[in-house]
């Protein structure tokens, strides 16, 4: 009876010896969080009809060591899904995370496949050296493209446990942050009380606002080679083109009251626009100022020409925002004065009366 049983553990444990035990470690997605990047609270969140391109590069230490050999994403497309985790947005054809070596990923928006979509005329390239490149990029009439592409996220790495430096942690998506590579234009209107006492009341009706001579295409390379401190390199070469670009109508008038506590923005509230010295760039403005006297409304249209270059921006920038606010005066600011002078008299008649009378 001992003897079996001496039999019988030796058999466990040569039969425990030879179990073969595998940690099962989920193959985990790759997912893109570009709603709210690492909690900033000044971030706008990407829109969830929108896609964007994602460019992936596999190394197997350092980005800035080896470069961008061995692509792992070519141009994939990645959109919106809710039933990612969290609302993330992923790749179409779902990738994995390696279990050897890192990712790195480097994001624009909006996504094209073919080029000549959105203003492209290709599919924008991406290299180590040079960031992201777009040649020929175009502003495209009667549309608000906003051209971004994101901080390149290098050398990660899924962590099952607390994420690391250079890792993401387990079911959590890559950081993914969106900067503008154009300029947002706005113009607003207000005015300011008549102040001739007689006037009760007045109005402006701002009938077309026009730019003109805006460059709307150019090339864009997102690192560029040998900036210096005080004349750094710019992003955007080769703009030209003479368009112009509509942001408001007569067929949509303005209408700005002394009483309006905001200014009013015109019917097209803004456009988005290539970067550009703003030398020749200028805005047709056509007004009408009307005026009432008793009972009776007066009314003279205007139109001036101003210059957009100022001396606080003298050009329009990437991820710059900018709103034109005008305040129209309905009258001079020359008032009205007197010179007073008296007419000389008439010529003098010399009448002889001799007192009394013979």
């Amino acid at each position: 009876m001992k003897k079996s049983i001496l039999f019988a553990v030796a058999a466990l444990a040569l039969l425990a010896s030879c179990t073969k035990v595998d940690t099962v470690v989920a193959d985990q997605a790759i997912t893109f969080n570009v709603a709210n990047y690492l909690q900033q609270t000044r971030a706008d969140a990407y829109n969830t009809d929108d896609n964007f391109g994602v460019y992936a590069y596999w190394t197997a230490n350092n980005w800035d060591a080896e470069g961008t050999a061995n692509i792992f994403m070519d141009n994939e497309k990645v959109g919106y899904n809710p039933s990612y985790a969290e609302g993330s947005w992923g790749t179409e054809s779902t990738y994995y995370w390696p279990r050897t070596g890192a990712i790195t990923f480097a994001c624009y928006s909006p996504y094209t496949a073919q080029g000549r979509e959105n203003g492209y005329s290709e599919v924008p390239s991406f290299t180590k050296e040079n960031g992201f490149t777009i040649s020929n990029y175009t502003i495209v009439d009667q549309t608000d493209v906003d051209l971004m592409t994101a901080d390149v996220v290098p050398d990660q790495s899924r962590n099952a446990g607390a994420a690391a430096t250079g890792q993401v942690a387990q079911n959590a998506p890559v950081p993914v942050l969106f900067h503008h590579l154009l300029t947002q234009v706005a113009f607003k209107f207000k005015t300011v009380e008549n102040p001739n006492p007689s006037v009760g009341e007045s109005e402006i009706v701002v009938n077309e606002v026009v730019v003109k001579n805006v460059a709307n295409t150019g090339n864009y390379t997102q690192v560029q080679a040998t900036p210096t401190q005080d004349q750094p390199a710019p992003v955007w070469s080769r703009q030209a083109g003479e368009a112009r670009y509509e942001f408001n109508s007569a067929n949509s008038p303005l209408t700005v009251l002394p009483t309006d506590n905001e200014p009013k923005a015109t019917s097209v509230p803004s456009r988005i626009l290539l970067p550009q010295d703003l030398t020749a760039v200028q805005a047709d403005i056509t007004f009408t100022i009307r005026t009432k006297y008793g009972d009776n409304w007066a009314e003279e249209t205007l139109t001036s020409t101003v210059n957009l270059a100022t001396a606080n921006v003298p050009a329009w920038l990437p991820n710059m925002s900018i709103v034109y606010i005008f305040t129209i005066d309905p009258v001079s600011k020359d008032p009205i004065l007197f010179d007073p002078a008296i007419a000389p008299w008439d010529t003098t008649i010399e009448v002889p009366i001799t007192i009394p009378e013979a």
